[in-house]
């Protein structure tokens, strides 16, 4: 199905997904801002199953859009909790995530290593950071005490730049996991994102320079 008329265009999906990184860490943690990140979130996945080519692509992305119409008016109420736009959003990007690897792969399979294919594992990288992201928000509404030993339950840019310090392995330390589940989240998440940028991305990267430089037949 190609309704946006992108097919395959997974550099789009990385725009996308830098977008949505980027309205986490600068829209205010209010009612509203959990509005446009969660919209935005939907809005990706919607982008996803476009590009992707997806069977029954349009009834998914109505679905995903009646969803977050009903979460966002739900947000917006009064006495309604944050942390379940954030587990809805972590379930889009999530779904989002899986997309991409099904489609990447079955491109993968019939084309080879190319810049799409790349583009790919580079947004799957991004949408594993705002889904941390998410999950840490929702294991902050939920949970009684704080989920950082800072004191606080962050605001998601805290939990987006939290989230990215663990993939990346960087661990800063201003930032720490109070709680078991959180360094068991956290452990996860360190291991997931060195791994990944180690064997999937540098693999990709490496076959596609090894077909640049292959002589011409």
């Amino acid at each position: 199905m190609r309704y946006l008329g992108a097919a395959h265009r997974y550099g789009q999906v990385l725009c996308g997904s830098i977008l949505v990184l980027g309205a986490m860490i600068m829209v205010p943690s209010t009612d509203g801002g959990a509005v446009v990140v969660l919209t935005l979130q939907a809005a990706l996945l919607v982008l996803a199953l476009a590009v992707a080519v997806m069977p029954r692509s349009r009834t998914m992305s109505w679905i995903v859009v009646c969803a977050a119409l009903v979460a966002a008016v739900l947000v917006i109420a009064d006495g309604v909790p944050r942390w379940p736009a954030a587990a809805l959003g972590a379930i889009f990007v999530l779904i989002a995530a899986l997309v991409l690897i099904r489609a990447s792969v079955d491109l993968l399979r019939k084309s080879g290593v190319g810049r799409q294919i790349v583009f790919a594992a580079l947004a799957l990288y991004v949408l594993l950071g705002v889904m941390f992201a998410n999950t840490v928000g929702v294991v902050a509404g939920v949970d009684a005490d704080h989920f950082f030993a800072q004191g606080t339950d962050g605001s998601v840019a805290d939990r987006v730049y939290f989230s990215f310090t663990a993939l990346t392995t960087t661990g800063f330390g201003d930032l720490t996991p109070a709680t078991s589940l959180g360094r068991a989240m956290t452990v996860v998440a360190v291991l997931i994102g060195q791994m990944y940028l180690v064997t999937v991305v540098g693999l990709l990267v490496g076959s596609l320079r090894q077909a640049g430089q292959a002589p011409a037949r």
